[in-house]
């Protein structure tokens, strides 16, 4: 099964980089590179794509455009997956990403990807409707139940585990 790509970053390097090396891969098809959400949306449109790969903050406000995309996904295509891609790990954005539920959502840090492999099992997974990584509810003291003033939460992304990821989230 071939898996349609639609792709947004605002950065040309970070796009043509990955137009690159998902032309490689077998079994993937890229339908669309595209500069912004303006231009993503009407990609999803005209190429009914199996998964979208977006950078978070892209113009024109250069803030959560990416996880707001995710979010209106659900409503206007929720055959669509979504991987969201960024910079660096920020719970905000994860839990974001999250809110409508986990299935055929990813999140990925670039520079922690290390290979074309890593790229090629998140789409795969994500595309499937496997959930990519694991949630757990840790409180201060390691335990599995957190108090309500602070939860941590461990994650751990899938297939390739990383159990040493803990994100403190104060509330």
């Amino acid at each position: 099964m071939t898996v349609r790509v639609a792709l947004a970053d605002d950065s040309s390097l970070v796009r043509e980089a990955l137009t690159g090396l998902l032309a490689a891969m077998p079994d993937v098809e890229l339908v669309a590179a595209c500069r912004n959400v303006d231009e993503l949306r009407a990609a999803i449109d005209d190429a009914s794509p199996d998964i979208v790969l977006t950078e978070i903050p892209m113009p024109p406000s250069m803030t959560d455009e990416g996880l707001r995309l995710a979010a209106e996904l659900r409503e206007t295509h929720p055959e669509t997956a979504v991987i969201a891609l960024s910079d660096r790990y920020d719970p905000a954005y994860a839990l974001a990403l999250l809110e409508s539920g986990a299935d055929r959502r990813g999140y990925l840090i670039k520079k922690r990807l290390q290979s074309p492999r890593q790229l090629l099992a998140a789409i795969e997974t994500v595309v499937t409707g496997e959930i990519p990584f694991r949630i757990t509810a840790i409180d201060r003291s390691g335990n599995e139940s957190a108090p309500s003033s602070t939860l941590s939460i461990r994650y751990e992304a899938l297939p390739t585990p990383e159990p040493d990821n803990v994100i403190e989230l104060r509330g």
